[in-house]
Order: C-alpha cells, then structure tokens, then sequence
C-alpha cells in the first residue's frame, strides 16, 4: 500500500486508513520504531481493567464511611448485615 506524507502544521505525517486502525485494534496511540531505516508502528495491547484498582482509591466515598483494610469474608466468625 502506497500512502502520501502530508502536512500537519510544521510537520508532517500519514494518514493510516480507518479500517487498518479498526482491524489492528488501535485507537489513540502506537509504539513508534525506527530499524535499518524503516519506521515501524506496532499497536499498543489494550490491559483489560487497566487502572481500575486506582480508580477506586480515588472514588468518593461518603463522609463517615470506613472501609476495613483487610475484610475476611471467608471467616466462621463473619456474617454479612443488610
């Protein structure tokens, strides 16, 4: 496949064809290489809940409200209140 470099303010770039992004599964950003003088774009895997554990440190939780640390649900001496 043969693609024109055109001008994207001082620079200039490619455009990568819509459906070779939908195949290969790339949406916003690739790993750029350069190997004996040719340019290599590989996609980036997506990670399956990636940022998920952070994400909910950082939620809001209500005023009072105290998480336990550790909670073992596995215990005979728990039981859940409804």
């Amino acid at each position: 496949m043969t693609i024109n470099i055109v001008q994207i303010g001082t620079s200039k770039g490619i455009r990568i064809p819509s459906n070779v992004l939908k195949d290969l599964e790339i949406s916003n950003r690739v790993d750029f290489e350069v190997r004996d003088r040719e340019i290599i774009l590989k996609p980036i895997p997506r990670k399956p809940r990636a940022g998920w554990a952070e994400a909910a440190k950082a939620a809001h939780k209500p005023e009072g409200l105290v998480l336990p640390e550790n909670l073992d649900t596995e215990s005979k001496d728990f039981t859940w209140e409804w």
